[in-house]
This record gives structure tokens, sequence and C-alpha cells, in this order.
């Protein structure tokens, strides 16, 4: 194997895995046990030839990049190595959190250059009282606490759930910033989707197979988590969870009731 193309591919290998913020051996869970984390390690210090099918399995695992990108069979963004690890930063971040990142991204970039002038420090406190005026419908506890990191924290009071935010990023926050409210919001559009009438029966049929997990993410589909939430959850990977919900689609056709498992 040429030597620049393994310290490439070992390089992409590492800062994906970085940029996941997951360890040698998290990721060897992800792998659902497929890859150890001796040979995800070798595969790092290009002591071991990364192939199609464990690239195939480390993609999927670590949901950033593809396998073709892995093998330098795909370019990445460009040549600056801070670009690169930018993007994968960025698709490692959860859904929800993206818009957030290219917003504080655009404050960093922009404000400076609109004032001509170094931008001045930004009151916790005003941006607070600013957010509350413009959004009072978020249900927030107002009466928070500033560190000297200029972070504000708020209280939800639906859920008792801390929710900490930079003060730059409180004045471009244009939803809810509960992420259980947020969560809980896309779940019931979700679940009105999957609605099943004999949803009762079903989760009692996979739980007396004595497969709890199987009833477990069936439970979870219900309520409206998508794959990969249920995945993360579970702390299997989504091609595992597909896998398994496809064997309880199959199992529950074949009992024959009426609900829609699909």
């Amino acid at each position: 194997m040429d030597g620049d193309l393994a310290h490439s591919i070992s390089a992409r290998l590492r800062a994906a895995r970085q940029a996941r913020g997951v360890s040698l051996s998290q990721l060897s869970a992800l792998t659902d046990g497929a890859l150890s984390k001796s040979r995800i390690s070798n595969y790092e210090q290009g002591l071991r030839r990364l192939t199609a099918e464990p690239a195939h399995i480390l993609a999927l695992a670590l949901g950033n990049v593809s396998s073709d990108y892995l093998l330098c069979r795909e370019e990445g963004p460009g040549k600056d190595h801070d670009e690169e690890r930018l993007l994968l930063l960025y698709r490692s971040a959860p859904p929800a959190l993206r818009h957030e990142l290219i917003e504080v991204l655009k404050d960093l970039v922009h404000a400076p250059a609109q004032t001509g002038q170094k931008a001045a420090p930004m009151d916790a406190v005003a941006a607070q009282r600013m957010v509350a005026a413009r959004w009072p419908e978020l249900v927030l506890d107002a009466t928070t606490y500033v560190n000297t990191r200029r972070f504000a924290t708020w209280i939800c009071r639906v859920h008792a759930e801390e929710v900490q935010r930079s003060v730059r990023t409180l004045s471009a926050m244009t939803a809810n910033p509960c992420p259980a409210c947020h969560g809980l919001d896309q779940r019931r559009a979700r679940s009105a989707e999957r609605e099943d009438p004999h949803a009762e029966q079903h989760l009692a049929l996979l739980a007396a197979s004595g497969d709890a997990r199987a009833a477990e993410i069936y439970r979870l589909w219900l309520a409206g988590e998508t794959l990969s939430e249920v995945a993360r959850r579970l702390d299997i990977t989504p091609q595992a969870v597909d896998q398994r919900f496809a064997k309880i689609r199959k199992r529950l056709r074949e009992v024959g009731r009426g609900g829609d498992c699909r």
C-alpha cells in the first residue's frame, strides 16, 4: 500500500472519529463489535490496510463520512485541514444543532466586519431580556444566572431542564431553545403518523417473545423516534436497528393482526 495513501486514510479516519467525539472503544461499540478497538487503532496508525468492508462499517458507525471518503476515493472539501475538520464537526453535530452552529459562525465572521472595529463584549443579562421579550411563549424562567464565560443558563419550567447557550447565540435563536420541548414536538408529529390500533397487543407479543430489545425498539418507534435516535438510546448502530426493525415488522405481519406496522 502506498505510504502517502496509507497516511491519508489513517488521518481521515482519526479526524472523523475525533470530530464525532468518540474514543476507540466507543467507536468499536458503535460497530456492534464488528471491529475491535485494537483493529481500529491499527487502521488509524496505518499498521493495517483499511479495505472496503471495514470502511463501510466504520462510515455507518461514524455517520459523518462515507466509505469512499475514508478510502480517499472521494475528495475532501479542500486542501485546508481546518476546513475539512470544520465540515466533519458539522456533520457530527445533531441535526437540531446544525442551524445554530451556522448562526454562531455567521456572527463570528460578520459582526466585526459590519462595525469596522473590534466587537464589543455582549451583555448576557440584556441578551436574556431581549430573548424573553421576543419569544414570551418559550415558557422559560427568566431568573437565571450568567457565568464568567458569558454563557446564559435558562430553566425550562415544563421539563425542569437546564438549557445553556452562549450569549452570542441567544439573539440568533428562532425556535424553542429547550431540546426536550423541541424533541417532544418532533416526536409528537412523527407519532401521529404511526398510530397502531393494536399497539398494546403488539408490544405484549414482542415482550412475551423474550426479546426485550425488540419491544423497546417498537415502543420508541411508536413514540415517534427516528431509527438514528433509537440507535443512540440503545447504544447500537442505526444499521442494526434497521435490521431488527425489519424482523419486528415481519413477526407482527405473521401474527396477522390488523395494525399498521410499516
